[in-house]
């Protein structure tokens, strides 16, 4: 599995499978991206995903964690995007549950 990933400025990161995005025809991860209002910092290089700005200027704000490259990926894509958010509220909250949670990702 080959991943490309950059930091944005939640302390997050975007992160796409490569070998998913090989396979990808509809690119839509970056089509989303660069709908009107959108971050519009990515780009189609090699066929590949990636940045049309530094990691530093993503990090900074250039990318505005709308999750839109993960939604459009997953609904008409390959599922290859994946946007990680920082939540500490939530991490606080199931550490003091007094119930046993479960939690699975697709």
């Amino acid at each position: 599995m080959k991943i490309y990933k950059f930091e944005i400025s939640s302390g997050g990161k975007v992160c796409f499978d490569l070998s998913l995005c090989e396979a990808c025809s509809s690119k839509a991860c970056v089509k989303a991206c660069n709908q009107l209002n959108m971050g519009k910092i990515l780009k189609t290089e090699s066929g590949l995903p990636h940045l049309r700005v530094s990691e530093e200027e993503a990090k900074k704000g250039a990318c505005t964690e709308c999750l839109s490259c993960e939604l459009d990926c997953r609904l008409e894509g390959k599922g290859g995007v994946q946007v990680i958010l920082p939540q500490p509220e939530l991490e606080k909250f199931l550490k003091k549950a007094s119930y046993s949670l479960v939690y699975q990702e697709d």
